[in-house]
């Protein structure tokens, strides 16, 4: 049996307090089945990523470790330890957690040091490890650059109206966005509440880029640090908080300031924000899957007659002449296609049983785009 020598015995100590630290750092709701806290020296930061896997699915947050907190003093007295006879130490080291058996769960947890390949890109604007052949380094990863909802917010500053605003904030449900956690020291990452223009508000960034410019506009230039949040929990946090007046995105500009009419009216409506999420992938298989969830819910939008009166689910008529059924995952979807439609919410399984009975029929999942059709073929 090999004798743990004292550097070994540190080296064990400050990964278990990193380990420990990634788990109170982020929300680890039980049920989670391997959490990863990778670190990478880099110009004389430290920067770390966390990715969170559960059922199959994954999130991940990026930022740096500030300087004097214990976390980022443990980073660097490991990469100190972990050096080579050379004096060199490793690119990007990964500390890795796995549970098991919950809700009694059993933790196992590993260690990665890379010392030879090219460390990855965290999409923090970092610069690049290796160059290219021709001198030049590869582009930086983007990290989270939610496009479609930047191109939203930039449609609303240009005309600024009710539509306009629900197209922000359908495109925001199932989507991610960025908090500025650059001042957050050994705190907890959270939603924050600050103030814009002389009231309560909530901001947040469509990418590391637009996070910069509003720290460089008030006088905080430097890398900026930042933390996913999933659109839909935003809306929800804001929603449920009555001091907040809005939630301010991109305020370097193009802006769009959201206020809490609209935000309640989204997340009372947004019954299925994974289905969202899966018609952004523009494949059916994605879209079945959630709308064959145990539970899972949808909106139709209602048909009118000539009277007005509702006449069941509006059905729309194919290229072909053949029966399309829109599908929409929340209100602001519908309000999307059809400002002046109603809509009622059905279970998902009956939806699919349409077109299993009607193989003719098709469903077209957010008309209002991106947008997924489902045939019979694809069940």
């Amino acid at each position: 049996m090999t004798e743990r020598t004292p550097i070994m015995v540190r080296q064990q100590e400050l990964v278990e307090s990193l380990a420990a630290w990634m788990l109170s750092a982020v929300n680890t709701e039980p049920g989670w089945d391997r959490m990863v806290l990778e670190l990478k020296p880099s110009a004389g930061a430290i920067l770390m990523r966390i990715t969170q896997e559960r059922q199959g699915a994954s999130g991940t947050n990026a930022g740096q470790l500030q300087p004097g907190t214990t976390a980022f003093n443990d980073a660097a007295e490991l990469h100190q330890l972990t050096g080579g006879t050379d004096g060199r130490s490793w690119k990007n080291a990964a500390i890795n957690v796995s549970a098991h058996g919950w809700p009694d769960a059993r933790y196992n947890l590993d260690t990665y040091f890379n010392y030879d390949q090219p460390a990855p890109d965290f999409g923090l604007g970092e610069p690049g490890d290796v160059p290219r052949g021709n001198g030049e380094h590869p582009a930086p990863d983007a990290g989270v650059d939610n496009r479609l909802v930047r191109e939203a917010i930039e449609e609303f500053s240009r005309n600024p109206s009710q539509q306009a605003a629900i197209n922000v904030l359908r495109q925001i449900i199932g989507s991610e966005l960025l908090l500025d956690i650059t001042d957050a020291g050994n705190d907890r990452p959270s939603i924050s509440i600050v103030e814009a223009n002389g009231v309560p508000a909530v901001m947040a960034f469509t990418s590391q880029e637009t996070l910069a410019a509003f720290r460089a506009n008030t006088g905080r230039p430097g890398p900026p640090a930042s933390w996913v949040q999933r659109g839909e929990e935003l809306l929800r946090f804001v929603d449920s908080s009555p001091e907040v007046h809005y939630l301010y995105l991109d305020p370097a500009g193009p802006s769009c300031a959201l206020g809490r009419p609209e935000i309640n009216f989204a997340v009372a409506s947004m019954v299925n924000p994974r289905l969202k999420a899966a018609a952004g992938t523009q494949s059916a298989a994605p879209a079945v899957a959630e709308l064959s969830a145990q539970g899972a819910r949808v909106l139709l939008a209602d048909n009118k007659d000539q009277t007005g009166q509702g006449g069941g689910p509006l059905v729309l008529a194919g290229p072909e002449g053949q029966p399309v059924l829109p599908v929409f995952s929340s209100g602001v979807e519908v309000a999307a296609f059809d400002s002046s439609a109603r809509f009622t919410e059905v279970d998902a399984a009956w939806v699919l049983d349409t077109i299993r009975r009607n193989p003719d029929r098709e469903l077209v999942i957010n008309p209002a785009g991106p947008s997924v059709v489902i045939r019979h073929s694809d069940l």
